[in-house]
Formats: C-alpha cells, structure tokens, sequence
C-alpha cells in the first residue's frame, strides 16, 4: 500500500498576477501599486485561453525600474494543509500600454546577475521556470500591462488515498500582495465555452463568492492585500485529451478579446454555490473497511463464547 497524496489539486492550469523577482527592485516595489486587474478566460474542455490586463501605478518621484515574472510551473499552498500543483503555459504574450515587448525563459535572461539576485516568492515553491521581462513604470503615470497565453487543464484531485480525475483552473490572486498597497479593484470573468455550461461546474473556491449568468462566471475583488483564501479555483468536468498543438493562438487571443463586459453591470447575476471537492474512497478501502468489520465481529463473538464458558465452568463449582 502506497502512502497518501498529500491533499491538494495536480496540474491544474493556471494564471497568476505579476510578480517582481529579484532583490535589487526590493526599492522600487515601495512606489508601484497594481491599482486594478481585469482578467477575461476563456474555458474549454481541456484547456483555458487568458488574456489578463493591470494597471500600475507609480506613486514616486522617478521612473521605476523593474523585472518582472510569470511563474511557467510549480506549486502553491491554498491553505495550510492543501495545495495546488500547475502546469505549463503556452504561447505567451506581454504587451505594455499595447506595445509588444520581449520576455525571456529565465535560463536565457541576458542578465546573467539573476542568478545572485533572483528571488522566488515565497507564496510560490518548487517553481520549475519563469518568464521575465524588463518594465518600467515612469512617476506619477498609470502603466497598462497586458499578457496572453494558453494552459491546459487535465488535473486531479487528491485526498489522502482518495483520487479523482478532472478537470482545474486557478488563477492565484495572492501574488498580488508583492506590490505596495491595496488592489483596488479586480474583476476575473470567465466564459464557459466549448459546450460547457454551468452544470459542468463541480466546485469553486472561494466558496460564495463567485457569481454567475448564463454561461459567464464572474468574480470580483475590491481594496484587497490579498491572501491565500482569495485565490479563484475552478473544478469542473471537461476533457482529458492534452493535445494543444492544433490550436491557432491568434485566433484563441482574438476570441477572448471579445469578452462580454455586460456581465460587470448585471443585476441577475446568481451566487454559485457549487462545492464538490470530494474524491471517491478507493475500491481497497471498501474491502479494508469489510476486513476490520468482519475482524470485530468475530472478536465479539470470541468474547462472547469466553464468557459463556466461564459460566458453565461457574456454576459445576
């Protein structure tokens, strides 16, 4: 018998806010807020297209200087004994204030002081590459960012010998925290494509705090340091299939750019309370559980014989 899997969702695909990395910007970080994010995605059956959009802005008196990352995968901690593994990202594209601008696997950075400077935050563990790219955020200005990229979502969920097989997205809100001061305001709007509906829906996390219309999820935060319990994870029943290599990313990136917005303005909007993080017990386990039943029983019935031998031998003295 094998041991446990720690509990937690494996491979789930992923998006993140951005997150500076290396000591050297420690300075600069006391000026730039991430004052607003909007996050439009798209989900498919086996995979989820991003395009996500922050608005920074530098509260100084220069312009700020600043690498920042996109994790490619690795872990995080949703609480403090369950956790979320995430894949890779596909396709990625970083725009400043709609200009294209070049981004680098962290191995190939130019700079190669990164290795004596790079830091990994420490709501992130055991990420196995990032994206880097160089930003500047001149004083007193907002700064628009804009990233679109493409993750699979074949996933699993695991508690303790309970393991079950779907499908999962996150989108890890906590990063966010890396940056001086509060989000002001963020909105993350989901599109259920590919035939999905609602009833594809398994669980969602926050539980409560995510709303729906149609075939739209919409979730919303506002002057927030975040946390990990402000993280959004999607469970839900799609495809195993993780065959990405026919999809056409201009085409995915235009689709998403067309989000509906209506959504943000809507008052039918439905609380989803979908919560169905459970596993089914493993076939074993039922077979175990009948073993131990049977052992007690005949442990009673032992006993039960001890004693009535004992009455017998009793009453001949």
């Amino acid at each position: 018998m094998g041991n446990a899997a720690p509990p937690g969702i494996w491979d789930a695909g992923h998006g993140a806010t951005l997150i500076p990395l290396f000591k050297s910007d420690t300075a600069a970080l006391r000026n730039v807020q991430m004052q607003k994010e909007l996050i439009f995605i798209d989900l498919y059956k086996h995979y989820a297209v991003i395009k996500g959009s922050y608005w920074f802005y530098n509260h100084g008196t220069k312009t700020e200087k600043i690498r920042t990352g996109y994790p490619v995968n690795g872990k995080y901690w949703i609480k403090n004994e369950d956790q979320v593994t995430f894949n890779d990202l596909y396709h990625l594209r970083v725009e400043r204030n709609g200009m294209a601008i070049p981004h680098y696997k962290l191995e190939d950075y130019p700079d190669s002081s990164w290795q004596k400077e790079f830091t990994s935050p420490q709501v992130l563990e055991s990420v196995g590459n990032w994206y880097v790219w160089d930003m500047d955020f001149p004083a007193g200005t907002a700064t628009r960012i804009d990233v679109y990229f493409i993750v699979q979502t074949p996933a699993s969920l695991t508690q303790g010998y309970g393991r079950k097989e779907a499908n999962a997205f996150e989108y890890i809100v906590q990063t966010g925290s890396a940056w001086t001061g509060r989000i002001m305001e963020g909105q993350l709007i989901v599109n259920l494509k590919d035939g999905l509906t609602i009833d594809n829906i398994l669980g969602v996390r926050p539980i409560g705090k995510t709303a729906y219309r149609n075939n739209q999820l919409l979730y919303s935060i506002s002057n927030l340091k975040p946390e990990p319990g402000d993280d959004l994870i999607i469970w839900y029943e799609g495809s195993s299939d993780t065959s990405i290599a026919s999809l056409v990313p201009a085409d995915l990136f235009a689709s998403v750019n067309q989000t509906d917005t209506s959504i943000l303005n809507s008052t039918e909007l439905i609380t989803l309370e979908k919560s169905d993080f459970d596993t089914p017990m493993p076939e074993w386990s039922y077979w175990l559980i009948a073993i131990v039943l049977i052992g007690i029983l005949g442990l009673i019935g032992l006993i039960y014989l001890i004693i009535l031998l004992i009455k017998k031998i009793a009453k001949r003295f």
